[in-house]
């Protein structure tokens, strides 16, 4: 492995830790302060203390999902998803700031501002890498990518036509031979 790439396999390392952490604590967060992470919720979602249950437990799953490898990459598909659909609470918060001045006006922005930034490291951290297929433990071993197995079967369909055409001519080919075609 040469030196950029474990670079990059230590920022992705840092990254996936920081998005466990956070998504971790802030899912026990909902069922340990739930009447404060109720308050919050704008008035137009239904069933406020359910869905902020429901929030911290998508949160945790999603954090134990990143710790697994094999539901990594849908593990963070998931939190993202769940970022963008708590984005309207941080809304809602800047809306009504007036409600929340122990917060202050300024980290609530900060906190809306910081959603795409943490968009991008759940994406960073969790992406498959280029040649994910290969590496992945649920093909097995011997797994083949489909590109290789179809140009291994050209292959083999053209070394036989050539086999063929030689002893139907009364010549004969070497398989080698097919890659002249």
């Amino acid at each position: 492995m040469n030196e950029a790439v474990a670079r990059r396999s230590v920022w992705r390392m840092f990254g996936r830790a920081f998005v466990v952490a956070w998504f971790l604590l802030g899912g026990i967060g909902h069922f340990v302060l739930t009447d404060m992470f109720t308050s919050i919720v704008p008035p137009f979602v239904p069933y406020p203390r359910g869905m902020v249950l429901f929030t911290g437990a998508c949160e945790i799953a999603g954090a134990l999902a990143l710790l697994y490898k094999p539901l990594r990459h849908i593990g963070g598909w998931c939190i993202i998803a769940l970022t963008v659909c708590v984005t309207p609470v941080h809304i809602q918060m800047l809306v009504e700031a007036d409600k929340y001045r122990a917060i202050g006006a300024a980290a609530l922005w900060a906190r809306l501002l910081f959603q795409p930034v943490l968009i991008w490291i759940i994406w960073a951290s969790t992406k498959r890498a280029a040649n994910w297929v290969l590496r992945n433990p649920l093909r097995g071993p011997g797994y083949e990518p489909r590109a290789a197995l179809a140009n291994r079967s050209r292959a083999a369909i053209a070394s036989s036509c050539v086999a063929a055409l030689g002893c139907f001519r009364g010549i004969r080919f070497h398989a080698s031979s097919a890659a002249i075609l």
